[in-house]
């Protein structure tokens, strides 16, 4: 099943349109997670493995998928990593698409090995080698910087295409300074995002799902809603991921700007992140009891669910 129309199933199955960021952040996690294991790497993975398992269960019910941000876990060293592959497979054995923010982006040899690290399916790989290429973690699709140029980028596009995943070029991303490059004109008087939204909508057909949405899709930011509006009529099928929704400053209004016109889940074409606000807490605000973390938790996924539904 292509990556699109297994993310359709999951929005229709639970009805939201609400992507959880997985940004790893130590002071987030209760002590009642904790584990006590001497060895730092086995308390590290048992950690991160208690409290992403119990998260992931309790949310479960109100998100469409998650995306873990991949440097948020390297920091972190080899413990983090491998509770990462672990975390991937309880989200594919709960049916939950999974996004690898990675941001990957280099020249075309490189692209291919990035490919080959997140994008391949790990029931292919080639066993003739001498030390067999390895799936990092078997996720659904990839964030993949186009910025070194576009061309450089079709290694992810072909893996993609040949093992049903899916990647999200940046094209309009939602921090302040985005606009320094990004709003920049190319010689045919189009901003960068345009071209690279033009390239993605040339390219986007050999990805497209039974939903009507290509898997090549677009990093739009919800903090930039007009111009999202405006790539929208530029990407009319690709499916846009939309960071910047609730502690970036976004509203729900803001994040679906972009979206695809119909009522209810039709409007498909967007799915919106949040992490911190799901995931973060302030100062001695942290619950303490695992109970009343995993309410509390329940309680924000369901209200963005809310928040996210088009009328």
């Amino acid at each position: 099943m292509l990556f699109t129309d297994y993310l359709e199933a999951s929005i229709q199955k639970r009805k939201s349109l609400l992507c959880a960021g997985l940004d790893l952040r130590p002071g987030d996690i209760p002590e009642c997670f904790h584990d006590s294991s001497a060895d730092h790497i086995t308390r590290t993975e048992k950690t991160l493995l208690n409290y992403y398992t119990a998260a992931l269960e309790a949310i479960e019910p109100h998100i469409a998928c998650i995306k873990p941000n991949i440097a948020f876990f390297e920091q972190y060293g080899i413990a983090a990593l491998q509770a990462l592959r672990k975390i991937s497979s309880l989200a594919r054995e709960l049916s939950i698409p999974i996004i690898l923010d990675g941001k990957r982006g280099d020249i075309g040899s490189t692209n291919i090995a990035y490919s080959n690290a997140f994008l391949r399916n790990p029931d292919e790989i080639e066993s003739s080698l001498p030390f067999p290429l390895q799936t990092l973690c078997n996720v659904d699709a990839l964030t993949v910087n186009p910025f070194l140029g576009l061309q450089s980028t079709e290694p992810f596009v072909e893996t993609a295409r040949e093992n049903s995943k899916g990647i999200f070029l940046l094209v309009r991303t939602s921090n302040p300074d985005a606009g320094f490059i990004q709003e920049a004109r190319s010689a045919s008087g189009r901003t960068i995002s345009e071209c690279v939204a033009e390239w993605i909508a040339s390219k986007e057909e050999g990805l497209r799902g039974e939903c009507g949405v290509s898997a090549l899709g677009a990093v739009v930011g919800a903090t930039a809603p007009q111009e999202a509006v405006q790539l929208r009529a530029l990407m009319p099928r690709s499916l846009f991921l939309v960071p910047g929704y609730g502690a970036q400053g976004a509203s729900a209004k803001e994040a679906l700007a972009g979206a695809i016109p119909g009522k209810g889940l039709t409007a498909r074409g967007v799915i919106v992140n949040s992490s911190r606000g799901l995931f973060s807490f302030q100062q001695g605000m942290l619950p303490k009891e695992k109970s009343d973390f995993l309410e509390k938790l329940q309680e924000r996924a369901l209200l963005a669910k809310h928040d996210l539904t088009l009328s």
